[in-house]
């Protein structure tokens, strides 16, 4: 009896192995096609045709835009300081990444009128904003 009670044991370990291996393999899976899925949605969500339908007024488009700017601006270790004007701010990180001159405060003062004002971006050709 001993001799079978060691065979139904070592049958059951290595059911509970195999099962142990089979669940592990699907969570990889499963964590690999989550990873690929959030990878592809990284490399599309900032395209302009993506955002467009997502966002339906410019305001809401520019504004998806401006927070990514200001998330990587913060990653750069740029951040307003207390009592720092959205302008000052500009032209801070112009010349600290050594932007073209106005080119932050182009689009600071887009976004300035769009959240304090209403007043929805429009489409328009940037030599008309000069």
């Amino acid at each position: 009896m001993k001799k079978f009670e060691k065979k139904s044991a070592g049958t059951l370990e290595r059911l509970r192995l195999r099962s142990g291996i089979y669940a592990s393999a699907v969570t990889v899976l499963v964590l690999g096609l989550l990873a690929l899925k959030r990878l592809r949605y990284s490399e599309t969500a900032w395209q302009p045709d993506v955002v467009r339908q997502r966002f339906k007024s410019f305001g809401e488009q520019a504004d998806h835009y401006y927070t990514d700017m200001i998330r990587q601006l913060k990653l750069l270790h740029y951040v307003p300081q207390t009592r720092e004007t959205m302008k000052q701010f500009a032209a801070r990180v112009e010349q600290g990444v050594g932007l073209e001159p106005d080119a932050m405060r182009q689009v600071f003062d887009i976004m300035m009128r769009w959240r304090y004002g209403q007043i929805e971006p429009m489409l328009y050709n940037k030599m008309e904003y000069m």
